[in-house]
């Protein structure tokens, strides 16, 4: 059943990594879709806004506003 799980959050971060792209690309920012998934952490958002910008950008956003330390 852990397996299941864990496999049913991978296929989540996935979904949310592919929608948040999309937001970018519309609104220029990923944040709106990152804040309507509230079961994820805030650490995971971080992550995902990391990885957004990777992604888009190619390097990392100059401020992450899920991270505590918002310094980059």
């Amino acid at each position: 059943m852990e397996k299941q799980s864990n496999n049913n959050h991978e296929v989540l971060i996935a979904r949310v990594l592919e929608e948040s792209i999309q937001e970018y690309r519309h609104a220029g920012t990923p944040v709106r879709v990152l804040d309507s998934y509230t079961s994820l952490t805030n650490e995971e958002k971080a992550d995902l806004y990391d990885r957004v910008m990777l992604r888009v950008k190619g390097r990392l956003g100059k401020s992450n506003k899920y991270k505590i330390n918002n310094k980059v």
